[in-house]
């Protein structure tokens, strides 16, 4: 599982972190892969809340990266987890490279993930955590070709320009 961007509680941190450690998924060799940079008092609740799940050893703080495209193009979902997600630029890019999105079902983003079509929706902690589980059960490669698919056709530099 992967987050990328600013980490700050709006951007649903907090909830990402909780939601795998509900999903079960670390005692399975999962690992839940956090990109951005955070204040240092939201960076120590966070390394809080990952104690007292007990998933150190399944929680990595990547802080800054460039390598984005390459840490989407091996995960096995991105993580959208904001709940006032503008248009959700990073949805878009793990679209285009090929990363399942999760995403929560408000904001901006339920304008272009649809359930089941071009991602998978949730709406709380444990809906969350199931579509986590999902993710890793079934080969969503119906759901990723459609959403790259749907993002060439309204993100692309020529589509979204003449927009």
């Amino acid at each position: 599982m992967f987050c990328a961007g600013f980490l700050t509680e709006q951007k649903g941190c907090g909830f990402a972190i909780s939601s795998f450690a509900k999903s079960g998924l670390a005692t399975k060799g999962y690992k839940l892969k956090i990109i951005g940079e955070a204040h240092p008092k939201y960076r120590s609740l966070l390394n809080q809340i990952v104690e007292n799940a007990g998933i150190s050893n399944a929680v990595e703080f990547l802080g800054r990266s460039d390598k984005v495209k390459e840490y989407m193009s091996r995960a096995t979902a991105f993580l959208m987890c904001s709940e006032n997600e503008g248009l959700g630029r990073v949805s878009v890019e793990a679209m285009f490279y090929g990363c399942l999105v999760l995403g929560r079902n408000s904001g901006g983003t339920k304008d272009f993930v649809f359930d089941s079509k071009t991602g998978l929706l949730f709406n709380d902690i444990e809906e969350c955590a199931a579509a986590m589980q999902k993710a890793t059960e079934t080969d969503h490669q119906d759901i990723i070709q459609d959403a790259q698919q749907f993002a060439q056709q309204n993100f692309s530099i020529e589509k979204y320009g003449g927009k």
